[in-house]
């Protein structure tokens, strides 16, 4: 029996062990866990106290509370709580709470003042009034507190008040909600807001009705963390809310500010930052919706600001301020900016104001972003003496005047803006070094899509400018400016025009169609640069140049326009010194037009120069222009005349070539001309060459080939040959007996004699130099040289086996990319490539030669081993690739991204010293890359790489804790150990 009393008791202690180690352990774990404290601010002081003594209302003349106040008679809350109106202790669970009194102030003091209190309190439901005036140090209010905390001002009536509403001053965590403050202030004395917070923090101004104040509604002196909600503040004198003076961090949302004598929302002083105006709703203030002014890093979001007489919003000497999907409507301008840098306008609707969308003056590095800019009475936006701003992603339209206006301001961008239905789409004056570029919309404006006058060192690039009823883009009396990459189409009247003193500017690679009159319109300008332009399908001209000088127009596309291709005028002006260059003019098909022309006494000393002109009524045509030089021209399928010339003197067409022409050439009333190296070839029906009322023209060294009728003059007297040689006839009838080239008789034809006719009866001589024939090449090498031999040389292409397409070159280079791709794709390695060069002369005899070339892919290459994703220790692993080609130079690997490179002939194993210095560096489960390279004997490189996962063992235990096991639980087990020790020790024992 003695012996199961003590098993008894043995595993009552067991049990008891168990218990203590187990709620030690859930102790552990309840002070490890986190508290829930909730903290509900109206929870403080809602269903909190004690009913207070009587339910009735009491007339006082005023209640004056000092927190610290001692000695006998102290009105402190000792005092306070032992008169009928008042209960409490003064904890958060029950706080003192004043109620239901109506105080008359009789103008000599505040109705109540609390001074120098933490405790909490409430006052509620009373009637405040005729409080005296408030003039510094004494903010005599209905309800004054000073230096306290955790109080409740609720559905109190402070109204009437000669001095202020409720006044808050050096105070913290005070809740102020559904108060009427009415009609205080109305003593012009000290000009009272309805409610004053000074140097005060963490103030709750909530549901209050802010009315009829005579100065402000609400104002704020330096106090910061408070919160401003939910208010109705209307009719008040100066400002619905103020903030001045080192206000920070204060929420102002969901007020509604209505008949403001002055500011809706006003930040006055200096530096209020880091506010938030957040859904307030203010309207038909006599001055701004709200005005901000010095003040910095603040956040007006989700405003509507309507009617107000004044500005929607006014930022005045402000930075670093962010406006963000406010509602701005018929203020006078919808957004000014005054002196205000790095601001932030992001995504507002500003629409229907009666001056500008937003007017941006002095100030700079703002951002304009997704901003609803629309029928504002003058500009969208208006950006004066203002530096570095950007524009991005902007819908401006139907504003009266400008979508956007810029004057004299400087380094802004414009991009990926829509700006339709304005006067001018954009408007650039007095302004330099801006961007307007990047996918802009700019159409339906009803003057010029962008005007840029008086502005210099500005970009244009990326728009679509379409549909404006004057020109797509109009430049005046501007220099240095660049216009690139743009599409002007459909404009009423020309694409682009630039006139009158805009100097050195750059056209280039614009898409210029089917606008009213010419794709492009100069007029008395110099040094232009009109490069790459695709011009067509306009209704005049494709590119216009009047009374202008030293411009080049070179590179550009210009195609299917109704009148000329390029026209360059000097009637009353003159145009000299221009270059015309290497520009594809063809199908103009209107009568009379010409791919190339110039007009006008004063249009003189201009070049033309290596043009294709394709089915032009006239290929070139000079009327009245004299001493230009017209120079290796292309002239083809002209269904009138290929060069005209009219009233034209003293001017040098050489190296041109006329083919396929109903005239090759027509000359009229033109003297003094020089005819040198010219090719008029297959002329038909007509005539190559017509000449009438002409004389003392000049031809030499000119090829006349497979005309109907080479040259015919009807009068005149010119000369065909100079002092040594004559041109080339084909139908020359003469020969050569002394071979010095000049054939004998004289060549006669009807109205001319060429007394030094050439004699010659051999074509060009090609060499390949590079490649050669039977040369391996691969698809990179895709450039050629060869040399001609001909001092006479004509034209020379290329064509490629099965395909007759000729492909024309001047100089040495690489062969046609499209081309060479088709023939690449079609042939195999090993695959032999024919291509035939041509050059033919200026007598029209051909030479052909035939370059064979062999296909050569790059190599081929397969790594076997090891496979990708393999994971490996320090021991370096062999390898295993197959490589394939017809010549293979070097094999190599690399496993440190190519620093070090590792060559081979064979399969074996990686390079062990490398393998195990980069292995060492690594961690377990990085990768290594292990790359292969192949190269084949012309430089042809082939690559392939696998990742390789380093495996590395664990590091062994470093002691301490075991891994795993709690302490509670290891004492536990060690206790349950001892325990069963013991017992067995005592049976032993027993």
């Amino acid at each position: 029996m003695l012996s199961k009393n003590k098993n008894l008791k043995h595993l009552l202690g067991l049990t008891l062990i168990l218990f203590f180690g187990i709620l030690f352990s859930l102790t552990l774990d309840g002070l490890n866990s986190p508290s829930e404290v909730q903290n509900d601010d109206d929870s403080n002081y809602d269903d909190m106290g004690p009913e207070l003594k009587s339910s009735g209302f009491w007339n006082l003349t005023g209640v004056y509370i000092d927190g610290t106040a001692t000695g006998v008679g102290a009105h402190n809350w000792t005092w306070a709580v032992n008169q009928p109106w008042c209960n409490g202790n003064g904890t958060i669970n029950q706080p003192y709470i004043i109620s239901n009194i109506t105080i008359n102030a009789l103008n000599s003091s505040s109705c109540i003042e609390i001074r120098n209190s933490d405790a909490s309190f409430i006052i509620e439901n009373c009637t405040l009034y005729n409080s005296s005036v408030a003039v510094f140090p004494e903010f005599h209010a209905g309800i004054r507190l000073y230096n306290c905390t955790n109080g409740l001002l609720k559905e109190n009536n402070c109204s009437n008040n000669n001095g202020i509403g409720i006044s808050i001053d050096q105070c913290s965590s005070i809740n102020i909600t559904k108060n009427n403050l009415v009609h205080n202030g109305y003593d012009v004395v000290d000009m009272s807001p309805g409610l004053y917070v000074r140097s005060s923090f963490s103030i709750i101004i909530d549901q209050n009705n802010i009315s009829d104040n005579f100065f402000r509604g609400l104002y704020l002196d330096n106090s910061d963390d408070s919160t401003i909600h939910d208010n109705n503040i209307f009719e008040n004198g100066a400002n619905g809310i103020r903030l001045s003076n080192y206000c920070n961090f204060n929420n102002i949302s969901y007020n509604f500010i209505n008949d403001t004598k002055g500011d809706g929302i006003y930040f006055s002083g200096t530096s209020n930052s880091n506010n938030t105006i957040y859904k307030n709703q203010i309207q038909n203030s006599i001055q701004n919706g709200i005005f901000i002014s010095e003040s910095h890093s603040n956040t007006l979001y989700k405003n509507n600001l309507t009617r107000n007489t004044g500005d929607g919003i006014y930022l005045l000497d402000s930075d670093n301020n962010v406006l963000e999907l406010n509602t701005i409507i018929h203020n006078n301008d919808g957004l000014y900016s005054l002196n205000s840098d790095s601001n932030s306008f992001i995504e507002n609707i500003i629409t229907n104001n009666t001056w500008d969308g937003i007017f941006h003056y002095r100030s700079d590095n703002s951002n304009f972003i997704g901003n609803e800019v629309n029928f504002n009475t003058r500009h969208g936006i208006y950006v004066y003496q203002s530096n570095m701003n950007t524009f991005t992603s902007n819908n401006i339209t139907k504003n009266l005047n400008n979508g956007i206006n810029l004057f004299n301001s400087n380094h802004s961008k414009f991009d990926e803006n829509k700006i339709y239905e304005n006067f001018h789409g954009i408007s650039i004056s007095n302004s330099h070094n801006n961007s307007i570029g990047g996918n802009n919309t700019i159409k339906l404006n009803s003057f010029h899509g962008i005007l840029l006058s008086s502005s210099s060192a500005n970009i244009v690039f990326n728009n679509n400018v379409s549909l404006n009823k004057q020109n797509g883009i109009q430049i005046s009396n501007v220099g240095n400016n660049s216009i690139y990459d743009n599409r002007f189409f459909e404009n009423t009247n020309h694409g682009i025009l630039i006139s009158t003193l805009s100097n050195t500017n750059r056209v280039y690679e614009n898409d210029i169609f089917l606008n009213g009159q010419d794709g492009i319109y100069m007029y008395r300008v110099e040094n232009q640069f009109l490069k790459g332009n695709i011009i067509f399908r306009n209704s005049n001209d494709g590119i216009y140049i009047s009374e202008s000088n030293k411009s080049l127009v070179s590179e550009n596309h210009v195609y299917n326009n109704t009148g000329d291709g390029i026209h360059l005028m000097g009637l009353s002006g003159i145009s000299s010194e221009n270059f015309i260059d290497n520009n594809p003019v063809e199908n103009h098909s209107t009568l009379n037009a010409a791919g190339i022309r110039l007009q006008g006494l004063d249009c003189y000393n201009n070049l033309v120069k290596e043009n294709i002109l394709i089915r032009n009524p006239y290929g070139i045509y000079l009327f009245q222009a004299d001493n230009n030089t017209i120079l290796n021209n292309d002239i083809s399928d002209s269904n009138q005349v290929g060069i005209l010339l009219g009233g034209s003197d003293y001017n040098n067409f050489s190296e041109n070539f006329i083919e396929k022409c109903d005239h090759g050439m027509s000359i009229s009333s033109s003297n003094n001309n020089t005819f040198y190296k010219n090719i008029i070839s297959e002329c038909s029906p007509t005539v190559g060459i017509l000449i009438q009322s002409s004389s003392d023209n000049l031809f030499y060294e000119n090829s006349f080939l497979n005309n109907i009728i080479h040259i015919y003059v009807m009068s005149g007297v010119n000369f065909f040959n100079n002092s040594e040689i004559g041109n080339y006839w084909d139908n020359y009838t003469g020969s050569d007996g002394d071979f010095d080239g000049i054939g004998t008789p004289p060549h006669t034809f009807s109205g001319g004699v060429d007394y030094l006719p050439i004699w010659d009866d051999h074509g060009p001589i090609i060499t390949f130099i590079s490649p050669t024939n039977d040369s391996r090449l691969g698809y990179l090498m895709n450039n050629f040289e060869i040399e001609i031999i001909e001092p006479n040389i004509d034209k020379m292409w290329y064509e490629f086996a099965g395909d007759s397409t000729r492909y024309y070159f001047r100089y040495n280079g690489s062969f046609d990319p499209t081309a060479w791709d088709n023939l690449w794709a079609s042939a195999n390695d090993g695959d032999s490539i024919e291509i035939y060069f041509y050059a033919n002369d200026t007598w029209g005899y051909n030479t052909g030669e035939t370059l064979i070339i062999i296909q050569d892919t790059i190599p081929e290459l397969n790594i076997l081993s090891p496979l990708n994703g393999t994971k490996l220790g320090r021991i370096a692993p062999d390898f295993q690739i197959e490589a394939e080609d017809y010549q293979i130079s070097t094999m190599k690997y690399t496993i440190d991204g190519g620093l070090t490179n590792y060559t081979f002939t064979e399969n074996g194993p990686i390079n062990q010293t490398a393998w195990q210095t980069l292995w060492d560096t690594l961690a377990n489960d990085d990768t290594i890359t292990l790359t292969f390279f192949v190269e084949d004997h012309i430089g042809q490189i082939t690559s392939d790489s696998i990742q390789l996962i380093v495996d590395k063992p664990p590091d062994p235990p470093s002691g301490g804790m075991i891994p795993g096991y709690d302490l509670v639980v290891l004492i536990n087990i060690l206790s349950i150990f001892l325990t069963i020790l013991i017992i067995k020790r005592k049976r032993a024992i027993q």
